[in-house]
C-alpha cells in the first residue's frame, strides 16, 4: 500500500503544482557541473507530458547534448530492488 500511496501522491502533484520546475533546475545544475553552462535549451516535449528538454553544451572542441526530463518516468520495478530508487533513475542514449 505504501507504493500505491506514493504513486498516487506523485501523480496528484502534477495536478496541484509544478514538479517539473524542481526536476528542470536539478538537471540544469547537474549538466552545468559536468559540462559547463549550457549554450542552448530546447524543449522537445511538444507541449505534452512528460516535459522534456535537450541541453547543448560546448566542451572543448566537442558539442555535448544532454536530455532532461526522461527520469520523470522511472524504470519499472526499480523500487522493488532499492529502498530509495531516486538515485538510480538513469537512462543512456547514444
Amino acid at each position: 500500500m505504501d507504493r500505491v500511496r506514493a504513486a498516487e501522491e506523485y501523480w496528484l502533484s502534477w495536478d496541484t503544482g509544478n514538479p517539473w520546475a524542481t526536476v528542470q533546475e536539478a538537471g540544469m545544475q547537474a549538466v552545468t557541473k559536468a559540462f559547463g553552462e549550457p549554450s542552448n535549451y530546447y524543449a522537445i516535449d511538444g507541449g505534452t507530458w512528460p516535459p522534456q528538454a535537450i541541453l547543448r553544451c560546448a566542451r572543448g572542441d566537442a558539442i555535448v547534448l544532454v536530455t532532461c526530463g526522461m527520469q520523470l518516468r522511472p524504470q519499472p520495478t526499480l523500487e522493488l530492488y532499492a529502498e530509495d530508487p531516486r538515485p538510480f533513475r538513469r537512462i543512456e542514449l547514444g
